[in-house]
């Protein structure tokens, strides 16, 4: 996957996930979406663990996802928040 800056790129997100309360330690934000060229992104944000990549596919931001969810405790610690255009 390549790493982007979403700063000034067309893009929706689609899908957000949230573990933690803003501002406590293990707070973290995951989300999926497309670019306006329609690729497909996954993002995540955290302390120390922030950034955007594109993938080759849709699949292949969802498996991104999958796995940082994983690694941060499980699809349990996740919950799913309203999506919107950004």
């Amino acid at each position: 996957m390549e790493r982007i800056d979403l700063a000034g790129v067309d893009h929706v997100v689609h899908r957000w996930w949230v573990k933690g309360q803003a501002g406590e330690t293990g707070h973290a934000v995951i989300g999926l979406g497309q670019l306006g060229d329609g690729r497909w992104f996954a993002a995540r944000a955290g302390k120390s663990w922030s950034g955007v990549w594109v993938a080759r596919d849709e699949r292949h931001a969802c498996e991104a996802v999958e796995r940082w969810m994983h690694r941060r405790g499980g699809h349990q610690a996740w919950r799913e928040i309203t999506s919107g255009r950004s």
